[in-house]
């Protein structure tokens, strides 16, 4: 096989040569393949439920979903050659480093090259797909895939998905000072990226929340999960276009309540934080209570003059200068 004429008929866009650029580098051992994943998500895609039986996690939708998209007649002819196309797309930006489940769609090229596509191997290329999905690709990947299935012959299966988690609707805005998601709930992965880019979720009022300071890398992660984003723009604007605070006014929305003797104190975590005001403010001193936390509002209650600047300095420090 002459390698460099394989990657100018790759590189010129053709989906076939890149299916076999894509083996031939695996059989030179350029390409280290994962071991490919033995185990399945234990939630159904489409509405977050635990699965139990085997059937349905080799599925990877409850028996309920299942009635709704898995039953269907197939009654559409797959595009093969658009097929083609979107494998060639996917194999150009996998990175099979980090995206395990993606070798189940680059090795998909077995079936896509064969003269016909039969019904039963369109339904099993469209269970892998889903299965790939369920993992949280970053959104340009689940685009493709998403075009995979539609091109499979299941537009209304698609339609269905971009309406749930990981691939589905975010609404955000903004409200004071904060930056606010809501969606359905997200998978496990997506939610870790969300903590990690400094939002956290207010199950009162089954939001999102990025501070002010943070809400670039919220959105951010946002653009990278959620397939349909409405309002991101528009609310990163509003925060922009905010006066400067002054800062008695910053502090003040770290603070629940302020009464003679006492303060009640909410921040987001911040584990140095905690650390520090558990070091410098005592729980009980002279017979006094200094420091105490209220679970149901989540905040601490510093009491007694000297504690409570101690507990505004605290903050100005890890949350106002960094």
């Amino acid at each position: 096989m002459d390698f460099q004429r394989l990657q100018n008929e790759a590189d010129s866009g053709d989906p076939e040569a890149k299916y076999l650029l894509f083996k031939e580098r695996e059989r030179r051992g350029e390409i280290t393949l994962p071991e490919t994943p033995k185990t399945h998500s234990r939630s159904c895609f489409r509405c977050k439920a635990e699965l139990t039986d085997e059937l349905s996690l080799s599925r990877g939708l409850g028996p309920t979903c299942w009635g709704h998209v898995g039953k269907s007649e197939h009654q559409v002819d797959p595009d093969i050659i658009r097929l083609k196309e979107l494998h060639g797309k996917f194999l150009s930006q996998i990175d099979f480093e980090y995206w395990e489940s993606s070798i189940i769609i680059a090795k998909m090229g077995e079936h896509l090259y064969k003269d016909k596509l039969t019904k039963v191997a369109c339904k099993e290329m469209c269970r892998k797909i889903l299965w790939a999905i369920s993992f949280g690709l970053p959104t340009e990947i689940n685009r493709i895939l998403l075009d995979m299935i539609e091109a499979l012959g299941y537009p209304i299966l698609v339609k269905l998905l971009e309406s749930v988690a990981v691939i589905g609707k975010a609404t955000v805005s903004a409200e004071g000072r904060e930056f606010l998601m809501a969606s359905p709930r997200p998978r496990s992965i997506v939610s870790k990226a969300l903590r990690e880019s400094g939002g956290r979720f207010e199950w009162k009022r089954e939001v999102w929340v990025w501070p002010e300071s943070r809400a670039e890398e919220g959105a951010s992660v946002i653009k990278q999960h959620f397939l349909n984003v409405q309002g991101l723009d528009e609310a990163l604007e509003v925060l922009k276009n905010l006066p400067p605070e002054g800062p008695s006014k910053r502090l003040e929305r770290f603070l629940l309540k302020e009464e003679k003797g006492e303060i009640w104190v909410k921040t987001p975590f911040n584990p140095a934080f905690i650390d520090s005001l558990k070091k410098v403010i005592p729980w009980m001193s002279g017979g006094v209570k200094c420091r105490e936390w209220y679970p149901p509002e989540k905040a601490w209650i510093i009491r007694t003059p000297q504690f409570i600047q101690v507990a505004k300095d605290l903050i100005v420090e890890h949350y106002l200068e960094s």
